[in-house]
């Protein structure tokens, strides 16, 4: 690992439930609306669940939520990395099956970017709300 190499202090990610990651340009939520097919959506569903939520496009309320929500359930990972608490985020709907081995890419990817093994993750399913190490979870 070269200690020198920059790395950003927040990141977002969208991990496929094929296993494909991706980077997050801007938010979780643009990212679906800019691609909607790559999530097994249409933009006509997207934009319905905001007018249906009575949300302006691309915000972040309950419409997002919904999508978002929607989208675990479906096999995506949600992981963003923040400064405060300064932590990732991993919202997954299972860690058993296709979600733990997922779960393990995104892992394997954070760690060849140069981040910690002791970068704390808190994994987020519908069942419960549990804090590892990168290291943890990769040699768990």
């Amino acid at each position: 690992m070269n200690s020198k190499r920059s790395i950003p202090a927040e990141k977002a990610l969208w991990i496929s439930p094929q296993g494909e990651i991706y980077n997050v340009e801007k938010t979780h939520i643009d990212m679906v609306f800019d691609c909607p097919e790559r999530f097994g959506l249409t933009l006509k569903l997207v934009q319905s669940i905001y007018d249906i939520n009575n949300e302006q496009y691309r915000t972040e309320g309950k419409a997002r939520e919904d999508i978002i929500l929607i989208l675990i359930q479906n096999g995506w990972i949600r992981a963003r990395r923040y400064l405060r608490p300064f932590r990732w985020t991993v919202n997954i709907s299972a860690t058993e099956g296709n979600g733990i081995i997922n779960l393990k890419r995104f892992v394997n990817f954070i760690l060849s970017e140069g981040y910690p093994d002791d970068d704390e993750v808190l994994v987020d399913t519908p069942e419960s709300r549990k804090i590892y190490t990168l290291k943890e979870l990769i040699s768990g």
